[in-house]
């Protein structure tokens, strides 16, 4: 039996706090769980991404790459963290598996009118400039061809900015904006965007995936 390491990363505005819940779960199925915490607030992307590409040297240079499964999980913007530190060829030499929860693969129809109707926000809230989507294809991301990639998004556009959205979304990001190409399996969930990776279904189909390489355990 493989013995697997799961390093989750946490969305726009928040911290690794946000994460614990799902690593907590995660643990109960046997996973060996890190967090990373990233500037996601105020400052530009690129140092998430550096801060991630550091702890993955780390466990190469320290032979647990090698010894485990490296497993990245992100949800929304941690996504893209992942992606952007996985264009570099020699970071998908050290992971094996992502799953990426609620993350705008697409960029982000919400960012796009902040973009328009409130445009100081981007000043404030540097990485909102990235999801817009005139930017967003500037960004050098992972395409997902040599790991398996699985992507989750939710379908309960309950939360107040989901009524500026398409009926399919989580009340944050539309469920076409989760979609990527080369994704291993892709999942719909009837949950919002603060509460999707928060759930013990969400969870189980994670650890179904990290074992079988599918969502469904059948």
């Amino acid at each position: 039996m493989n013995d697997y390491r799961v390093i989750l990363l946490h969305g726009y505005n928040k911290d690794e706090r946000d994460m614990y819940p799902l690593g907590e779960l995660l643990e109960e199925e046997g996973f060996v769980v890190e967090y990373l915490n990233m500037p996601l607030t105020n400052n530009n992307m690129e140092e998430s991404v550096y801060l991630l590409k550091e702890l993955l040297c780390g466990l190469k240079n320290s032979g647990i790459s090698q010894k485990d499964e490296i497993v990245l999980i992100g949800h929304s913007m941690g996504g893209l963290v992942i992606r952007a530190a996985l264009a570099d060829r020699r970071m998908r030499k050290i992971v094996d598996r992502v799953v990426l929860i609620s993350t705008p693969n697409n960029g982000c129809k919400l960012a796009d009118l902040a973009g328009k109707y409130i445009p100081f926000l981007k000043n404030i809230y540097k990485p909102l400039k990235s999801l817009e989507k005139k930017r967003f294809e500037q960004l050098k991301l992972y395409s997902g061809r040599d790991i398996e990639v699985a992507a989750i998004a939710g379908s309960e556009p309950e939360l107040f900015l989901g009524r500026f959205l398409d009926e399919k979304s989580d009340g944050r990001i539309e469920v076409d904006e989760v979609k990527m190409r080369n994704l291993k399996d892709f999942l719909v969930l009837p949950l919002n965007h603060k509460e999707i990776h928060k759930r013990y279904g969400t969870a189980k189909y994670i650890a179904n995936f990290i074992k079988r390489g599918s969502f469904r355990a059948d």
